[in-house]
């Protein structure tokens, strides 16, 4: 008797370590098959900005965990140069003055992708309140300007949300540190700004799951539940494999073309401001060609108007 309950037990143990072995089998095909996904994105692409160019001291590769990462020096060394970059950096307190009158109000708490949502593509806010977003969208490389814009939105208590790429926040870890610190919302725009309806649906998995990574692995905190396509290219089948990762599409209301060579600063000005109304979505970039240089002004205008900046999260508050 105790002999067949010894093999029993042998029987069931196998079994165990068998069914064990391949899920983590499956597991590390997985986990390649999405590197091996990033990494040929990040040789195959080319023009339109697709290059990647690690800052000095931030040492960078992709794991067979799945994702891009810095190392911790190399971090370490990119935090005291961003922070030394950013001058007059300061953390503001808990609450920001916000509002024309400069009234104190704190800003809603972002959804975050952890379930499936309904496929929801957004282009406006809610009509019925004196409110609107600044947003801005990321390249996927080393940004100088980036810093500078937070740097900005900082020092003018402007709230706002950042829509990201992941190579960008692996590229700009100090960056999006002192972002998420001083409160700007951070959502994603992918990981390698790929025209997403032109690749495989398992790839646009990848491309949201591994940036909601990048920035929790950075931060520390958890990415919005909000995606922006690059180029504005989206279809239904997106919007749906979006909503199945926990994330709402948001579009714009206003674009300020501020990437636009034949942009002036002006134009960024009028396209920001004029006939703005309640609700509205402002789409500008990090690395828009005159767009530090108007940023102030355009906020100053808003608020002058009577408008409340805010997030996207603020701003589809109803």
């Amino acid at each position: 008797m105790k002999m067949w309950a010894i093999i029993l037990v042998v029987i069931l143990g196998t079994a165990v370590l068998v069914s064990g072995a391949r899920s983590s089998g499956r597991e590390a095909r997985d986990q390649r098959k999405t590197a091996d996904y990033l990494v040929g994105q990040r040789y195959s692409l080319s023009g339109g900005g697709y290059r990647f160019s690690a800052p000095r001291g931030l040492a960078y590769f992709v794991p067979w965990d799945g994702y891009a990462c810095a190392t911790a020096s190399g971090l370490q060394y990119s935090l005291v140069q961003g922070i030394a970059f950013l001058d007059g950096y300061r953390l503001p307190p808990p609450d920001l003055p916000r509002t024309v009158n400069r009234e104190s109000i704190k800003l809603p708490p972002s959804p975050v992708p952890d379930h499936p949502v309904p496929p929801t593509k957004i282009k406006e806010g809610n009509p019925n309140r004196p409110r609107v977003a600044l947003t801005f969208d990321s390249d996927t490389v080393r940004e100088p300007s980036a810093g500078r814009l937070i740097n900005i939105l900082i020092q003018q208590d402007i709230p706002a949300t950042l829509f990201i790429c992941g190579a960008w926040a692996h590229a700009n870890p100090d960056y999006l540190q002192i972002a998420t610190e001083a409160g700007l919302e951070i959502a994603s725009h992918s990981y390698w700004h790929p025209w997403m309806t032109r690749i495989l649906p398992e790839h646009v998995v990848i491309e949201l799951t591994e940036t909601g990574r990048a920035v929790q692995d950075i931060s520390g905190k958890p990415i919005a539940a909000y995606f922006r396509p690059p180029f504005g290219d989206v279809n239904q089948s997106l919007v749906d494999l979006a909503g199945s990762c926990g994330f709402y599409t948001i579009m714009w209301t206003r674009d300020t073309r501020d990437w636009d060579s034949a942009t002036i600063p002006e134009d960024i000005i009028r396209r920001a401001t004029e006939g703005i109304q309640n609700g509205d979505i402002i789409l500008m970039h990090t690395n828009g060609i005159h767009t530090l240089g108007v940023l102030a002004q355009v906020a100053h205008i808003l608020r002058a108007k009577g408008f409340e900046l805010t997030t996207v999260t603020g701003v589809l508050e109803p």
